[in-house]
């Protein structure tokens, strides 16, 4: 591929504000596949251009730039002895030099889309984030808005999606019910420590939960669940929720920073 439709393919990737890791062979010894400066450029769904030489090679760095993007993390340099570490009979080595060129790495799952979520996706679409939204009912998808940035996600059982969330997600709750809601939090506890994990409700719903919790998990586990979500102020009008939860978010998202 020449360095023209490779740009060309990098620069649309970027302007649609999708997931990308670009990785840069920077040197090698021996026989190898790659010279130094070969690129390749990866997103979500694998290989979007260039390469790394192709083989275990190739199948080895579009494997760490899966893990970069799904850990967030912005940059990673990699040795490789490509006998010994990958089992190629050329048997030289490569460096190469991993880029997190996303410009979205926040994602926002939000499970219930009612009319806080609506209202909580209006205020966060505009940001530099990816939004998804999960619900059970496909007229209430149909009501969210929309961007580039906004994912509407139809389930059967809101559980199911947590198997499809990152470890660097924020997660928010606000289905339909507190039985929806509780599955959703018991099944986020039993696979993932989240960054950020809130449930919409009242102070009474937050003691309720708290004691149901209590039965199966730790007091950690349990102190990693916000409830209520968002910041002590505004009234319950819908947008004032919304605006104190993406209040709250962004300061957790800049603390983990």
């Amino acid at each position: 591929m020449n360095a023209e439709l490779y740009f060309d393919i990098l620069h649309r990737a970027v302007q649609k504000g999708e997931p990308l890791v670009q990785a840069t062979v920077i040197a090698t010894r021996g026989s190898c596949p790659a010279e130094p400066g070969t690129k390749a450029l990866f997103g979500g769904s694998g290989l979007l251009a260039g390469t790394t030489g192709g083989g275990a090679l190739e199948l080895v760095t579009g494997k760490i730039a899966g893990e970069i993007l799904n850990s967030g993390l912005k940059t990673k340099f990699e040795h490789f002895e490509l006998g010994a570490d990958l089992g190629m009979v050329c048997g030289g080595s490569a460096d190469v030099f991993f880029e997190n060129l996303s410009t979205r790495n926040w994602r926002v799952v939000v499970f219930g889309a009612g009319h806080v979520a609506a209202a909580l996706i209006g205020c966060l679409k505009s940001l530099t984030v990816d939004i998804v939204c999960v619900d059970h009912r496909q007229e209430w998808l149909d009501r969210l808005p929309v961007g580039d940035n906004i994912c509407p996600v139809l389930v059967e059982n809101y559980p199911d999606y947590v198997k499809s969330l990152r470890d660097n997600d924020f997660v928010l709750i606000m289905t339909p019910g507190h039985k929806f809601d509780f599955s959703v939090v018991c099944a986020v506890l039993d696979t993932w420590k989240l960054p950020y994990l809130a449930c919409i409700g009242s102070k009474r719903k937050a003691i309720e939960m708290r004691t149901e919790l209590a039965e199966s998990y730790t007091v950690d586990q349990l102190n990693t669940v916000i409830c209520p979500a968002g910041l002590s102020f505004g009234t319950n009008a819908p947008e004032e929720i919304a605006i104190s939860i993406v209040a709250q978010m962004l300061m957790v998202r800049d603390e983990v920073k």
